[in-house]
């Protein structure tokens, strides 16, 4: 192996890039670019991003050509999502008019409601029909 092919591999490891992709690109086996990896401790860590977690703060690593991480672990993200309600994108509303109380109302996710509560769907089927509730 050339230093050229060398130099070539550390630069393309420090990129990201895979033993497979590594030894693709310079028609090398990809034993061989892993060995001379090891051996001279280059490691594609070295190109990981560090992130500050949104939750707690502390630092992760990014890795390279992933989708963007906002935090640390599961528990972070579901403790910093539960305190904050008013970031959450509701994209599925759906507006209705209740078929007891002729109410509007919105529901999140459910294409099909009729009723705006259990009590109206009560009052409906079993008699008591347009009566106004609070």
């Amino acid at each position: 192996m050339t230093n050229k092919e060398k130099q070539r591999i550390v630069e393309m490891r420090k990129e990201g890039y895979s033993y497979e992709s590594i030894a693709k690109e310079i028609n090398l086996a990809r034993s061989t670019v892993s060995s001379f990896c090891s051996r001279n401790d280059v490691d594609k860590k070295s190109s990981y991003q560090y992130r500050n977690c949104k939750c707690c703060g502390g630092l992760f690593e990014q890795k390279p050509n992933r989708k963007e991480k906002k935090f640390c672990s599961k528990e972070c993200c579901q403790k910093w999502w539960n305190a904050n309600l008013n970031e959450v994108n509701h994209k599925a509303n759906y507006s209705f008019v209740c078929l007891n109380c002729g109410k509007t109302f919105t529901s999140y996710g459910v294409k099909n409601r009729k009723y705006c509560s259990h009590e109206c769907y009560i009052r409906h089927r079993y008699g008591e029909r347009r009566e106004n509730h609070e």
